[in-house]
Formats: structure tokens, C-alpha cells, sequence
């Protein structure tokens, strides 16, 4: 594998030796499990290919993540060290707790919020990891020859396996930005005639507002998971640079599932991987609501709890996701949490949400559930409003959608310590 970062080709030794040579000084040795809180593609990339070459176990954890966050992850996983980078400065500790869950080498942990906003680790080995990556190879016809650009976190499962892993057992290019610009990608794209980038919808939202620019033939496929994304960019994208997104569609602890195609609209796939069956299940007590629950034998992973490996049924994974058939498409409709069932009539949160964020003095938003209905909890930046915005909210949302009571939440301070799932917050106060 050949990395492109910022004018210049790095090949596998000189990303790797330097961090080599430094565990291997603080002592880490063959499966130990180190936890790596770095910043940047490039010490992602480095750490992972020191670890690989002595046989110790990488556990991938964003720095974003709350402090109680990590500290579930640590009170669940025994690590035996942690790496941390920041500012390109690399700092090793070493724990006094010892880890006694010895995986195998060449696997790989990924911690993941979930839709919970409570960590999950989820443990794929080299044989799972391997399964994933030739059913992608075969699905896309992937070669030596394709240049791979990601422009998501490598420390998620999104952009390690389908970019970095990809590029890694292709023994392809990858080419890492130095900043995540609309304008810095598109040069990127053809300068190194990249054919496979990988990225967000907010992300091609921001190129396709660009003016007086084109994206080249080379690129074979640009592919946008993690959220869903609207019709209408899917559509003005085509329009615009005659290139198709595909959506990709998948978990961290099941690998990527499958991907849609031409014609395809919003959270529909058409083509599944080998090896990946689905059925639509009904969910108890009701008549249409149906969960996806997923078979994938050769990439399911295990979770961890209490320093000890969980096993997944690869047969009967549930997604927490509901979904449809449209024809021979499934159509994914959104998270079995953001379902609530008012009065006997099903309501979406993000639906809510969209209609409350309209209101222009609202700096803290929640919708929580009881035994007795529906709560908002709320802050205004202006107390004067309040009685402006709970007829804002009856006159915009259905009678059914309308909270049980409304609760002042004083303290928007306190969020900034939480994880970032817990509520939407304006005016910047959540963390990235």
C-alpha cells in the first residue's frame, strides 16, 4: 500500500517503523490490546500498521467521546496500554490493569456510540475481516489499479474497511487530505485520479454548492453512509456532475451489507453481498412496524462486556432498524428508537425535531417518554417565550405528537460534559 499525504507517497515501512520502535519500548508485545485516541488519518493509518507488525490489538476509540464514555469502555475492556496523538505528538501509558481477553492477531476493535449514546465494543478477527473485504472487492471489482480517498474518520469501521483495509490488501493507493474542504478533495480527486472516495452527506452537500467545478471520469464510485441522505441531493448531484452517490448500508458489527444503484432512491439498496440474507420481522403487538434482522455468518463480530467475548448470532443479528420490501429494494425507514407510539398512532422523533428546530429561540431540545406520554424538555434563550413556544408546538405538530408536559431544562452547561446523542443543542454548544 502507497499513502498520498500532503505532496508525497509513504510506503508501509515509513509510516510504520517509528511507532515500532516506540511500543515496542514501552513493552507491548504480541496480542496485547492497545487503545488508540488519535487524531488525523495519518496517525491512525501509522499506529495500525505498528500494530499489525508486532501482533498487538488496536482498539479504536474516537477522541470525541465523553470521558464517561471512555471510561466504560476502559471499566469493560482491560487494555494493556493506551497511545494517544495529538498534535502529531504520541504519548504511551501503560496500564496497571492488565488485559486477560487475548484475541487473535490481526483483528481489530471498534468501539461504537450506538443509537443509545453508550459505547459498544465490537471485536472482528482477520477471518471476518477478510470476508468483508473480498465481497466488497467482488461486488465493486475492486484492483491494485483503484485509488482510494476517504473522507471520514479511519478509526470507524465506515472508513477503516472500505478505505484503509481496502486500499491495504489491494496493496492500492490511498490518498489521505490534509483538510476536509470541498475544493482540497476535488484537487485531490484529480491530482491522484482517485476512483473510490468515501464520505458523508453533509460533505457532498458542500461540493455540490460549489460553482465553476467538475469532478473527472476516473472517479468509479462515491459512496455516502453513516446518515441517510435526501432525494433531493442524490438528485441535483447526478443533475450536476453526472456522477451517481451510492448509499451503503451496513454496521460496525456486521460489515458492510450493501449498497444501492442507479435509480435507487433515499435508504433504498438494491444489491446485497454475497453471503447476506435479511428478513422483515414483525415487531410485537404490531401490524406493520417490521424490525430488519440481518444473516451474515462470515462477518458478524462479537461484543465484549466484562473483559470477555460475547458472541453474536451470525444467523439473526438484529439491525434496530424497520424497514420494507419495495419490490425486490429494501427500503431502511429509520431506527426502531426514533419511533414513538402516541395514542395508537406511530410518530417519528426526527420528525418532531424538524418541526421544533424551526423555532428561532430554542437553544435546547429533548423528547423523552414515561409511563404517562410524551415530555419535551427544552431551554429558550429568552423565558419570555416560553408561552410562544408551547403554541408554536400545537400549532405545528398533530394533537397525538403533543407532549404529556413541557420541562424547563436550566443547566445547557451540564451537555457539554454528556455525550453528544443525549439532545440537540444549538448555538454550538454540543461537542464534534
Amino acid at each position: 500500500m502507497k499513502v498520498y499525504y500532503k505532496g508525497k507517497y509513504y510506503d508501509e515501512d515509513d509510516l510504520a517503523q517509528k511507532n515500532v520502535t516506540t511500543l515496542l519500548d514501552f513493552g507491548v508485545k504480541e496480542r496485547d490490546l492497545v487503545a488508540c485516541m488519535l487524531e488525523g488519518w495519518m496517525s491512525t493509518i501509522s499506529m495500525w500498521l505498528a500494530l499489525k507488525r508486532i501482533g498487538a490489538i488496536p482498539v479504536f476509540i474516537p477522541q470525541y467521546f465523553s470521558d464517561d464514555m471512555k471510561q466504560k469502555i476502559f471499566d469493560n475492556l482491560k487494555v494493556d496500554f493506551i497511545v494517544e496523538s495529538k498534535k502529531q505528538e504520541l504519548k504511551v501509558y501503560i496500564q496497571n490493569e492488565r488485559s486477560v481477553l487475548k484475541l487473535e492477531r490481526d483483528s481489530v476493535v471498534f468501539t461504537s456510540s450506538a443509537s443509545t449514546g453508550y459505547p459498544k465494543i465490537i471485536v472482528r478477527n482477520k477471518k471476518q475481516l477478510e470476508a468483508e473485504f473480498e465481497r466488497y472487492k467482488e461486488i465493486l471489482k475492486l484492483s491494485e489499479s483503484d485509488v482510494f480517498l476517504p473522507m471520514v474518520p479511519l478509526y470507524h469501521a465506515y472508513g477503516f474497511m472500505c478505505s484503509l483495509y481496502a486500499a491495504y490488501m489491494l496493496d492500492a493507493v490511498l490518498v489521505v487530505p490534509h483538510i476536509v474542504f470541498p475544493k482540497t478533495i476535488i484537487f485531490l480527486i484529480k491530482k491522484c485520479n482517485a476512483t473510490i472516495i468515501h464520505g458523508v452527506p453533509e460533505l457532498y452537500q458542500m461540493i455540490l454548492s460549489l460553482e465553476g467545478v467538475d469532478l473527472p471520469e476516473c472517479l468509479r464510485y462515491i459512496f455516502s453512509s453513516s446518515v441517510s441522505i435526501d432525494n433531493s441531493l442524490l438528485n441535483a448531484f447526478a443533475n450536476k456532475y453526472g456522477h451517481i452517490i451510492t448509499q451503503q448500508y451496513g454496521s460496525t458489527e456486521t460489515g458492510s451489507l450493501g449498497i444501492s444503484q442507479l435509480g435507487d432512491s433515499k435508504n433504498e439498496f438494491s444489491i446485497f453481498f454475497r453471503g447476506v440474507n435479511y428478513n422483515l420481522e414483525l415487531m410485537e403487538d404490531e401490524q406493520e412496524l417490521c424490525e430488519i434482522v440481518v444473516s451474515s455468518p462470515e462477518t458478524i463480530g462479537a461484543y465484549v462486556y466484562r473483559n470477555e467475548l460475547k458472541q453474536i448470532d451470525p444467523y439473526n443479528y438484529r439491525m434496530f432498524d424497520y424497514g420494507k420490501k419495495v419490490g425486490e429494494k429494501l427500503l431502511v425507514c429509520g431506527r426502531l428508537d426514533d419511533i414513538i407510539n402516541c395514542a395508537g398512532k406511530k410518530v417519528s422523533k426526527k420528525y418532531i425535531e424538524n418541526v421544533i428546530k424551526k423555532f428561532t429561540d430554542l437553544e435546547y431540545f429533548k423528547i423523552e417518554r414515561n409511563e404517562s406520554g410524551i415530555i419535551f424538555k427544552y431551554k429558550l434563550h429568552s423565558k419570555e417565550n416560553k408561552s410562544i413556544f408551547i403554541e408554536f408546538c400545537k400549532k405545528n405538530l398533530p394533537s397525538f405528537a403533543l407532549p404529556r408536559d413541557y420541562i424547563w431544562f436550566e443547566n445547557v452547561e451540564e451537555i457539554k460534559m454528556s455525550n453528544w446523542k443525549e439532545g440537540i443543542v444549538w448555538n454550538s454548544l454540543a461537542e464534534d
